[in-house]
Formats: C-alpha cells, structure tokens, sequence
C-alpha cells in the first residue's frame, strides 16, 4: 500500500493507507524498492514504518463508494448539469471525432431531438435540481448550432416557465456557425462557449474538414474575428479546447496559441483522444511527452516565482489550479476505513447528465452511447438506481486489484474505462490502471517540487506542505 518515487534532491514514500507523503532517507529507498537484497534490513526498515503508523496492511474488507448512500437523493434533487444532444448531425467530419465511426459507439446521423423531449429534459432538470439555487444546461451535437431553433426555443420556454429557477447556459461549438443572430442570441443569453480549434491552420485542417475536404479553420477564425469586434464581452465568454492527436507537432501548437493575435484573452486548454471506445488504442510520441514536460516545468517555474506569467504557455495556466488541488487532497488520515472504493467515479448522473436525442439518459457525454451498461434511465421512465449504483461502484469489478492497490484513494478511472459495450469488463479496466497510477506520481513530483522551493499552497506565510519528515 505504498509507492516510492524520487525528486532531484530528495526521495519519498505515498503510503496510500493513511494518505500520507513522507521524505524519507536514501538508504531506506534503497532498502524498500529492493535495491539492497538484504530481507533483514528489509523487515528492519518496514518494521520501523509500521511502529509509526505506516506500510501497514490494508484494512478495506468491501469496496464501496461513499456516495452509495446518498446516490438517490442526488439524483432525485441535486443534478448540476443537463446536457441535451440536439442533433446528431454536424457540417463537418472531423476525423477523430467520436461520430467519425472510428469509435464503437457512434456516427453521425440525421436524428435531432424534438422540440417536446427538450422540454421534458428541462422539466426533468428543473425537477432534479429542487435543492440547488442555479441549474446549468448544455447543448451538445454533432455540431448544437444546426439547431439554433431548438436551442432558442428552450431558452424561450425555460424564461417562460421557469422564470423563478437560475439557469446557466454552455455551448461546444466547431464555431463555423457562430454567425449573425445566432451570435447575439448566445450574447444576449449569456452562453458560455467551448469552440474546437487545434493549432495552426495546417494542422487544424488535417482532421476537421467539411464533407467536401475543405479545411474549416480559416471561417472559424474569421468568425471568431468579428465576433471580437463586435461583441467584445462574450468573446470574454468564449473559450478553446484543442485536442491533441499522436500527428500533431505538440510544440507548434503551443506556440500557436500563445502568438496568434485572433486567439488573444481566450482561455485555452488541451486535450488527448478519449480513449474509451477507440478502436485502435493510441499511443503519444517522444517528442509529445518531453514537450509537455517541458511547458509543464516552466508553468511550475513560474509558481515558486523563477519566471514571469508571460513566459508560461496559456494552454498551461489553467493547470495551477490542479496542483493546489492536489494539496487539498493529500491530507493525512489515520488509515482507510473498512469499508471504501476507488476515487475516480463521479456521482452516475449528477454532475453533467447526458440526455441523448431519443430522451435516453447516460451519465455524462464521453460515454458509449451503444452501451446497456451505461443507460442509467430514460426520461419517461427516471433513473435506474441499481444501474446508476454499478457505475459509481464499479470498483467491484476487480476487487482484490482495488482492496490493494496504493493509488486507491486517487484513482482517476470511471467505469467508462471497463465498459466494453456489452458489460464492465476487468479485463479492460485493468488495462488503465498502469496509466492511472503513473499519472498521480508524476502529480506527486511536481507537487514535491513546489514545496522543495518553497511554494505556499494556502498563502498564509507558513509552511503548509503536506510532507512529513520522519524522525529516523
């Protein structure tokens, strides 16, 4: 139940049981990542931890989330996010899209959802949200803005019916729409909007294509352009998600970002391929990761205040926030209890419902729509509790791996990783397991570097660093 893993300077131990991050001595990593073939100084050293309350047995006997009590009362009167799937459809056909028939579950079609589901979505929300001041609803596709229609007539209805009731609206767009009315309708509304661009012309263009092969960037930038000139405080609004495929040449979409004039004061963020129902598994090149590491270690530079912000890639910035995140997760507990699951489910449904255009429910939009597994409810006929139950608890599919496992309490899979389109397969959810834990190291390295350079996490002029330097 514990992990080893160094930094430049000093080496350290995650004891998963108690959640705890020790600095410990060299000769003790060496000993207990098996370096010293002595089984003598081996139980010397353990035997020592474990006087302190550390590498000790795991005590979990049933894997069970802690929001299994609570999982019908949120979805009966707590969902955050609907999410309504307007059309299938869409002007373009990206090429890693997950309607691009390159995913098991999807592809594009004609099928848009009618006007009388999206207004038993909005009842449904409005229902489902009784204890929250503010509800948010999102419009997704295919490409949302073939339905502007639809989308207008909610927003009608909603003012009209629910005038009491807080909504928020989001939009993902391609953008090669957002033109003329449509543009002051989502200002006018206040639209939060997620637009897809990824890098520069060239490489924007190499997947997102209209049907005809042309390549789309060159009308989004020109929409985006006017959209600065004359509507300067939603462009505020508008944000980019660019997704970063094996092909790209991660660096010059870096750059893009941080020099093209018609991108300025947008937020920017990144994203790999979802994995989950690819057909062919991807894999992510040399030059990928030593980009990424490098962009990451200046962003970390920039936090213990060795270079200026200017100096940090705007893709970047909006990662600060995960590391002071991390710091509030790392608190120390005296041990797992007995009964407790893996970290990475949300509550099935209660943070961004997915509400697909036949009015079928799943619990957010990256999920295979193909799958039994996944269909928590309908909104004719509400939640399927016991279905809802399995996801979020779907740790149980490879019990013994999950009982053990040091990386428990951070664990960033879903049962989106183990759906197979048929039933959760421990097969396949094993097979990111790897991928998980080598991702909450290197979170623990970079957060390890901050307090080594003496970052304050809480700014209260002290040291609120989660290490603890045992005295051995």
């Amino acid at each position: 139940m514990f992990k080893l893993f160094s930094s430049r300077h000093r080496y350290y131990m995650y004891d998963g049981n108690t959640n705890s991050l020790l600095s410990i001595s060299k000769n003790d990593f060496d000993v207990l990542s098996g370096n010293e073939k002595n089984n003598v100084e081996y139980d010397v050293v353990i035997k020592r931890y474990q006087d302190q309350g550390y590498c000790l047995p795991q005590n979990v006997s049933i894997l069970e989330h802690n929001q299994s009590c609570v999982l019908e009362c949120h979805l009966a009167r707590r969902i955050e996010q609907m999410t309504l799937q307007v059309t299938q459809n869409c002007n373009l056909r990206c090429g890693y899209c997950v309607y691009s028939g390159r995913y098991d579950n999807r592809g594009h079609s004609n099928k848009t959802m009618s006007f009388e589901t999206a207004k038993k979505s909005i009842d449904f929300l409005v229902e489902h949200s009784a204890d929250l001041d503010r509800a948010a609803l999102a419009f997704y596709g295919g490409e949302p803005l073939l339905e502007i229609g639809l989308i207008r007539k909610c927003i009608e209805y909603i003012n009209e019916v629910y005038p009491y009731k807080k909504f928020s609206y989001t939009l993902t767009t391609n953008a090669t729409l957002l033109i003329g009315d449509t543009v002051k309708f989502l200002s006018d509304n206040e639209f939060q909007v997620m637009v897809s661009i990824d890098g520069p012309e060239e490489m924007h263009n190499k997947h997102r294509r209209f049907p005809d092969n042309r390549g789309s960037f060159s009308t989004i930038i020109k929409n985006l352009e006017t959209i600065k000139e004359e509507y300067p405080r939603f462009y505020e609004r508008i944000s980019v998600n660019m997704v970063v495929t094996p092909e790209h040449d991660y660096k010059c979409v870096v750059d893009y970002f941080d020099t093209d004039a018609s991108l300025k004061f947008l937020s920017a963020h990144s994203s790999l391929l979802n994995q989950y129902g690819f057909k062919d598994r991807t894999s992510y090149s040399e030059l990928y990761s030593i980009t990424y590491k490098h962009e990451s270690f200046k962003l970390l530079l920039y936090m213990i205040g060795k270079i200026d912000v200017v100096n940090v890639s705007n893709l970047f910035l909006p990662n600060v926030s995960n590391h002071v995140r991390l710091h509030k997760y790392l608190e120390p507990v005296k041990a797992l209890p007995s009964k407790c699951h893996p970290g990475g489910p949300c509550i099935p449904g209660a943070k961004r419902l997915f509400v697909n255009a036949y009015g079928l429910l799943y619990p957010c939009e990256r999920v295979r729509e193909d799958s039994e597994v996944m269909n928590i409810g309908s909104l004719d006929g509400g939640f399927d509790i016991d279905k809802a139950s399995s996801l979020l608890n779907f740790g149980k599919v490879t019990p013994e791996a999950c009982m053990s496992c040091w990386c428990m309490t951070h664990c960033s899979l879903c049962a989106a990783s183990a759906d197979d389109g048929e039933k959760l397969s421990p097969e396949l959810k094993s097979s990111y397991c790897a991928q998980s834990q080598f991702s909450f190291v290197e979170q623990l390295r970079d957060y390890c570097f901050l307090v080594e350079n003496g970052y304050d996490f809480e700014k209260e002029g002290e040291d609120n660093s989660r290490f603890i330097d045992l005295p051995i």
